[in-house]
């Protein structure tokens, strides 16, 4: 006891003594002079034993030494059984495990360890623990990225390039050096051409860290880096480095031109002729017909006022529309700009259209129709609900998300009689639940029967959960229906006795 006193006073006024003695002491000497009762040191025998054996063993060497205190911090109770059994604690994946321990110490040892080895398999751990709120752990963490950035280590790093990119949304430490530093030893001359090869990766977010990574370091200089970029599947990376090129680009050249006015996506299209109108380029005159034809409306609006003074666009759409050699698409498209131009003769060729035998014509002018002329085109809608056609009763369908009207409840119940399939009755009942909840009602009893079980709890439910959003009362003609469609329906009527009230 007089010795242990000693060497706590000797070490309160010497605190130098933790860097003279053997590492594996320092755990020893940590418990010794920051324990909590100094009986239970005394009564542990092999604590002692520890103790005075460890200045008589010879010194390790640092990587051993750092085995040995994982070894002791792994043995306490407190840390758990966090590796499996029998585990190689030396082993790269070992100690990758044991960066993700809650104990600070052992995240510091393996990060320690793991820069010994200096093996790139530990690059995503050793990037988790850069951010890693204990400084020290973050500090080796980040020296070791650092140190492992050599020639055959960089597709590695391309391969984590989005993780790396993710240290730029930690706040808890300024990550952007060490980013910087990655992202130029990337686009260095010697690694470029893989970085951009990693833009057809079948990863996405590894393809937009390389994306964000070249044009933050200017590698999208010329048309060849950019069709690179053109030629990935990948609308989004397309349309990101199509407007980083139109934001720097002072003149486009006529290849990249027509290829940008082609590209499948239209907001390319679309941005790339307003960037055209905006600096004053002409159209190529290949691209006046593509262009006017084009299916996204703005397109062809600002084509259309870009050519206004050498071609007439509503004489092409007219002589386009009545064209047979011209495709479907396109002469819906002509159709449509006849529309947006509110050409006088819209209105004839429209029903013109209506009258075809081609579904996707036939379609645009009941849309236009429904336009021009409201509530009185609701019998060529209801005649478009109960067409065999399925896909012109759905376009009839959408029209009416844009322009609603109002049916009654026999014009929807002739509709359910007559219907030609059993789609077209779900479409029907789309437009049931829009009209009065009394009507709805009724509708509901008398072609309860002909539903499945399924479909009738549906509307059935259907029908309860909108009861609320109308506080009106049953006319008597409505009343007096569905007192007799109840008397016949006894079980419906116990169903819904709570809202017959």
């Amino acid at each position: 006891m007089i010795f242990i006193r000693s060497l706590m006073a000797f070490h309160s006024s010497t605190p130098w003594i933790v860097h003279h003695i053997p590492a594996s002491v320092a755990h020893i000497c940590n418990r010794l002079f920051h324990a909590g009762s100094m009986l239970t040191i005394m009564s542990d025998k092999s604590f002692l034993k520890r103790w005075f054996s460890s200045f008589t063993e010879p010194p390790l060497d640092e990587e051993t030494e750092i085995y040995q205190e994982i070894r002791m911090l792994l043995n306490e109770p407190r840390n758990g059984n966090y590796l499996l059994k029998n585990s190689d604690i030396r082993s790269v994946e070992s100690l990758c495990q044991l960066t993700h321990h809650h104990n600070g110490f052992l995240r510091e040892k393996a990060v320690m360890a793991l820069s010994l080895k200096g093996d790139i398999a530990a690059l995503r751990e050793l990037l988790i623990c850069a951010n890693d709120w204990v400084k020290p752990i973050h500090r080796l963490a980040t020296q070791e990225v650092m140190a492992l950035m050599t020639a055959e280590n960089a597709p590695a790093f391309i391969a984590h390039l989005a993780q790396v990119r993710q240290l730029l949304t930690c706040r808890r430490y300024n990550h952007a050096p060490l980013v910087e530093l990655i992202s130029h030893f990337l686009a260095s001359q010697a690694h470029i051409a893989d970085l951009r090869q990693a833009l057809y990766s079948p990863d996405r977010e590894l393809r937009h860290a390389v994306l964000h990574t070249l044009i933050e370091q200017e590698q999208l200089h010329d048309e060849a880096a950019l069709a690179f970029v053109l030629d990935t599947g990948d609308t989004y990376l397309r349309g990101i480095a199509v407007t980083y090129w139109l934001a720097r680009a002072p003149k486009l050249s006529e290849s990249l031109m027509t290829r940008l006015l082609r590209d499948p996506w239209p907001r390319i299209r679309r941005d790339t002729l307003f960037y055209l109108d905006e600096h004053g380029q002409a159209l190529p005159e290949t691209l006046h017909r593509e262009l006017l034809l084009d299916k996204n409306s703005l397109i062809r609006q600002r084509a259309r006022r870009m050519l206004s003074e050498t071609v007439d666009a509503t004489a092409f759409w007219r002589d386009v529309i009545t064209s047979p050699a011209c495709s479907i698409t396109q002469r819906r498209s002509a159709l449509y700009g006849l529309k947006e131009a509110r050409d006088p003769a819209l209105h004839s060729l429209a029903l013109w259209g209506y009258s075809q035998p081609e579904n996707g014509i036939r379609q645009a002018a009941l849309h236009i129709l429904l336009t021009l002329e409201g509530e009185e085109a609701k019998p060529r809608i209801l005649a478009a609900l109960a067409d065999p056609c399925l896909s012109f009763a759905m376009a009839a369908m959408k029209s009416l998300a844009h322009h609603p009207l109002s049916f009654s409840r026999s014009e929807l119940e002739a509709l359910l009689t007559h219907t030609p399939s059993e789609k077209h009755t779900l479409l029907y009942w789309r437009l049931v639940h829009q009209i009065n909840k009394w009507d709805w009602l009724i509708v509901l009893l008398r072609h309860f029967p002909f539903l499945s079980p399924s479909q009738q709890a549906e509307e059935l439910a259907s029908w309860k959960g909108k009861y609320n959003q109308a506080g009106i009362n049953p006319t008597s003609g409505q009343q007096e229906i569905l007192t007799c469609l109840l008397a016949q329906a006894p079980e419906i009527r116990r169903s819904l006795q709570h809202y017959l009230v």
